[in-house]
Formats: C-alpha cells, sequence, structure tokens
C-alpha cells in the first residue's frame, strides 16, 4: 500500500497534452467571455490580463443538492469582481 503523501507523476501522451491545451485555451477564452458580460452588466472595464476562476461551490442549502456557480475576476488594484448563478447576479466589489 503506498503512502498518501507520496506523489505519483505520470507524463501525458502526446495526443492527451495537444488535447489538454486546446481544453485550457477554450476553458480560458470562454472565461473571458464571462468577464466581458460581467464588465458590461457592471458597466466597468476590466484590464485583459485580469485573472479570471471559475469556483463551483455546493449550497449551502443542506438538501437541495444545487452548485453554486462563482465565477471571481481578481484585478490589478487587488480588488475583486464575482459572478453568481443562481441567482444570476454580477457584484463589484466582492
Amino acid at each position: 500500500m503506498t503512502s498518501t503523501t507520496e506523489q505519483t507523476r505520470v507524463p501525458l501522451s502526446t495526443d492527451d497534452r495537444a488535447r489538454v491545451k486546446r481544453l485550457t485555451e477554450e476553458v480560458k477564452s470562454r472565461l473571458y467571455e464571462v468577464s466581458l458580460i460581467m464588465g458590461r452588466t457592471l458597466d466597468r472595464d476590466f484590464p485583459a490580463d485580469s485573472l479570471v476562476k471559475y469556483e463551483p461551490k455546493q449550497s449551502t442549502q443542506a438538501d437541495d443538492g444545487q452548485t453554486i456557480e462563482v465565477v471571481i475576476i481578481a484585478l490589478p488594484d487587488g480588488t475583486f469582481a464575482c459572478l453568481q448563478d443562481p441567482p444570476g447576479i454580477s457584484v463589484y466589489p466582492c
């Protein structure tokens, strides 16, 4: 039995690396598009180099099993903008 602290490193195949690269580019593109929608909604211009993260969260309602979709934009000035769905709101600062 192996220890849980032991690190396993396995290189991806060439095809898998290429596919992961394409998927990563698509995810970045989609998150950038979300940031454009948030900026338009909040009447703000977010710099293109802002860090955009997607963080699914489990609902705090114990029995609904719902996932809350959260997008967070970390801005160069140290502030954050957030989108939460549901309920489908953009917030700045958050």
